[in-house]
């Protein structure tokens, strides 16, 4: 297993006695671990945004930055600044990498962080998503895809037939603490497309905040959002057992 430095962060664990659950503390020291299978060009961000991308030509996506404001170990993390944009009804603010596997990943895992939400619209999320792209298109589609909603929304956020929805939590994202995650990619496939993929030209992942459908009438818009030691691979993290959807 890949170390991040020294000076990123300890794990202790606290199991709480005849509770069944698990609590977490990072505190200065030693850092997490993550498989070394990692898919993921510098998944802690330790390396600023080497690695990292967006989809620049879509009129959607804003971007991200990488900066030293929050880390869930190390000194650095994605930083995505949500806010309202009245010239766009759909807004996308993430990291993304383009991946050439040999073996199709079998789990997606990390870490998000919030440290403000105002969700001025029904449609305002966070989510993962694997998009495996087509060597041949099939159907009319070149790509298909699962998204892993990971806090905000408790529907389907978007009717596309090459989209297929997961949700890990239903509910408003956790803010002022670091939440894992953890999804097993290999069932969702299985799940809603019905196979796993067995080739592709290339896959790309994606972590994202960002709204959708938003009318001029709604509330506004305001959230700070970080993402950091991201992992997509075929070995499950120790920090996300018990937690894989």
């Amino acid at each position: 297993m890949s170390k991040v430095p020294a000076w990123g962060w300890a794990v202790l664990v606290v199991i709480l006695a005849g509770a069944g659950a698990a609590v977490w503390w990072f505190w200065p020291g030693q850092g997490i671990e993550l498989p070394e299978d990692n898919l993921l060009v510098n998944a802690d961000f330790e390396s600023g945004a080497r690695g990292w991308s967006y989809p620049t030509w879509s009129e959607h996506w804003a971007g991200f930055e990488v900066d030293r404001r929050e880390a869930h170990s190390g000194r650095r993390a994605a930083h995505l600044e949500v806010r309202n944009d009245p010239a766009r009804s759909t807004r996308v603010w993430g990291v993304m990498q383009e991946l050439r596997p040999k073996e199709f990943p079998h789990y997606l895992a990390g870490f998000y962080r919030v440290n403000s939400w105002e969700q001025g619209t029904p449609l305002m999320y966070l989510q993962s998503v694997i998009i495996v792209w087509r060597k041949k298109p099939a159907a009319g589609m070149n790509n298909f895809q699962v998204r892993f909603l990971l806090g905000g929304v408790a529907f389907r956020p978007t009717r596309m037939e090459n989209v297929r929805y997961v949700h890990f939590s239903k509910a408003a994202p956790v803010q002022g603490q670091w939440t894992p995650f953890a999804v097993d990619v290999w069932e969702a496939f299985q799940s809603q497309w019905g196979y796993v993929p067995p080739e592709w030209d290339r896959i790309n992942v994606f972590f994202e905040a960002r709204y959708d459908e938003r009318e001029k009438a709604d509330a506004p818009i305001r959230a700070e959002v970080f993402y950091d030691d991201l992992y997509l691979g075929f070995s499950l993290p120790d920090f996300a057992q018990g937690l894989v959807k």
